[in-house]
């Protein structure tokens, strides 16, 4: 099916499209902790009130000003974003401060995004807001909308800042135009082929809407006219079947979460519970935020095939932030859905079919790229585009790329003026992510900045964490922090992990009462580690400490931050058994 790139230049437009020729169909519907329906919002209502709310807007701010949005995951933040963009108020969407609260770190972040944006207006869900600058959205939209005026923003004119995550440093503001908003919604409907549900297209999502990837799947559905149905990520978090429950209950035809979100789901979901679910109207499961593993996927889909799920569902996906969002995801019947290499030669930037004695390393594909993206590897010290044997850096140009970051112009053009010798096309984004491309498949291999480098070779911190995890059972679905540091001019790695849920950690060599119920040996956990880390990278490790749940830096999206967990490590403030 053809698209019309038209349709989505402004969400905004289309919601208000959508409302005029179909008022009486579901865009959005809200779930609370248990699953439970508790809100729903027709086109019609949901434009009424975006209207509403744009024009109590106007009246606080002007087009170009920005607007806090710091709503929990339901209708206000739903309205709130719709209401910004109606008015053209740049959304600012960050967690409410309870959920940022457990450290400075966290207030210092949202503090930092405050004083970076300086917003007009904080919108907020709580009914009592009654800050000087702070409203409750539900205050806004009661009103008929009557009284709004379109103010004509531009295409070009910037929708919403979407703060980086702060994985590899301070949050920036990538600024996202409605036309880059619009660009990318296009390219994940063509990419999935997507436009053949047109009005019956559901999703189910309990990621948070002041994430990329939850943003997305909002106004994806949105865009199109669909369904979106949002969750709190607490519900999920607290019971992974309440999610699959609800993309059985509606219908869904897509999802999308990080890795590890599939791995609970395999893991928690009892036999008992498959007997109930229907997931045979899931056609991409698409898993993206962090690096997925191969496992993981035959895990799932193994896991749930009694439910109807479908073999080939499952779609690793690449994506971020300055490029709004989607990347790379959409999948061919022939393309293979990963590309084992010689390890010893990508640790040299090589990509090499392995010998029959040879380490493997499996590379997972994230699909090819969207079709209004221009993707090169290129080399980041020379700035020459590799070779397709090459591992290098991803850089990306096209019109889903944002507008650099707010209010950072050294910072952006660094970041988003990247240009290749004798070639005409760009400006390119340098994604820091290094990777290749191989047969219009795109394949990551980590973080430039958080390469672990040991006698020339370049090992990739996520490598390392899998190999930490899986080498013994107390740490099965745990994270782990992988980094590279110096002492006295020699360089060393360090191993950060935390162990699973349940489990106590003992020492068994000074233990003089029986080992309560879930401890493990320090010494065994260890000696696991290390020889798994030895055997499969042939590193040796410095420093290994074993962590309490929870003790790793994580960004709100729960990412590892490596270098926070590095200046723990060495400030010596970490939470460990």
């Amino acid at each position: 099916m053809e698209i019309d790139l038209e349709v989505y230049q402004s969400v905004d437009a289309a919601v208000r499209m959508h409302a005029a020729s179909a008022p009486e169909r579901l865009a959005c519907v809200c779930l609370d902790v248990k699953g439970q329906q508790y809100a729903a919002l027709t086109y019609g209502e949901l434009d009424r009130r975006a209207r509403s709310t744009a024009a109590e807007l106007g009246r606080r701010a002007v087009p170009g000003d920005r607007a806090l949005l710091m709503c929990e995951t339901g209708p206000e933040f739903v309205v709130g974003f719709l209401g910004c963009l109606y008015a053209g108020v740049i959304a600012v969407p960050v967690p409410k401060p309870d959920r940022m609260s457990s450290g400075p770190r966290h207030r210092g972040r949202l503090e930092a995004i405050i004083a970076d944006a300086e917003p007009a207006v904080v919108l907020s869900s709580d009914d009592d807001a009654d800050g000087p600058e702070e409203v409750a959205v539900s205050a806004l939209w009661s009103g008929s909308g009557d009284d709004w005026v379109d103010p004509r923003v531009p295409a070009g004119a910037p929708a919403f800042l979407q703060y980086t995550s702060g994985s590899t440093g301070d949050p920036k503001g990538a600024v996202i135009s409605r036309r880059a908003l619009g660009a990318n919604i296009w390219a994940v409907t063509d990419g999935f082929a997507l436009g053949g549900y047109g009005r019956d297209l559901t999703l189910v999502s309990w990621l948070p809407l002041y994430h990329d990837m939850g943003l997305m799947q909002l106004v994806l559905a949105l865009g199109n006219g669909g369904t979106s149905v949002l969750m709190p990520q607490t519900a999920f978090l607290l019971k992974p079947f309440v999610w699959l429950e609800a993309l059985s209950r509606y219908g869904a035809q897509l999802c999308s979460a990080p890795n590890f979100a599939f791995e609970l789901c395999a893991d928690r979901v009892k036999p008992e519970q498959l007997d109930v679910l229907d997931l045979s109207a899931l056609r991409h499961v698409t898993c993206g935020s962090e690096p997925v593993r191969f496992e993981t996927a035959e895990r799932f889909t193994t896991r749930f095939a009694s439910a109807g799920l479908g073999p080939d569902t499952f779609e690793p996906a690449y994506g971020l932030a300055e490029c709004t969002l989607y990347v790379s995801g959409e999948r061919e019947p022939h393309d293979p859905p990963f590309l084992d290499v010689d390890a010893d030669a990508a640790e040299h930037g090589h990509v090499l079919e392995p010998a029959a004695d040879a380490r493997t390393r499996r590379m997972v594909s994230n699909g090819r790229v969207a079709k209004n993206l221009d993707v090169r590897v290129v080399d980041p010290e020379s700035g020459a585009q590799c070779p397709p044997d090459r591992i290098g850096e991803i850089w990306i140009a096209g019109p889903c790329i944002a507008d650099g970051y707010w209010r950072k112009p050294e910072v952006s053009t660094e970041k988003f003026g990247g240009r290749l010798p004798g070639v005409a096309a760009g400006p390119f984004l340098r994604t820091g992510d290094l990777g290749f491309v191989r047969d219009g498949q795109v394949f990551i291999a980590g973080r430039r900045d958080d390469l672990v480098i040991v006698d020339g070779r370049n090992h990739h911190p996520r490598d390392l964490e899998f190999s930490v995890t899986d080498s013994h059972p107390a740490l099965t679905g745990a994270q782990s922090a992988v980094f590279g540091y110096e002492k006295d001019g020699h360089p060393l790695v360090a191993v950060l992990v935390e162990t699973a849920l349940g489990v106590r950690i003992t020492d068994a060599a000074t233990q003089t009462t029986p080992p309560a119920r879930g401890a493990v040996d320090r010494t065994e956990v260890e000696r696991a580690v290390r020889k798994a880390v030895s055997d499969g990278h042939q590193v040796s490790i410095a420093d290994l400490v074993l962590l309490k749940p929870g003790a790793i830096p994580r960004t709100t999206s729960g990412k590892v931050q490596r270098k926070a967990s590095r200046r723990v490590f060495l400030e010596g403030g970490l939470n460990a058994w």
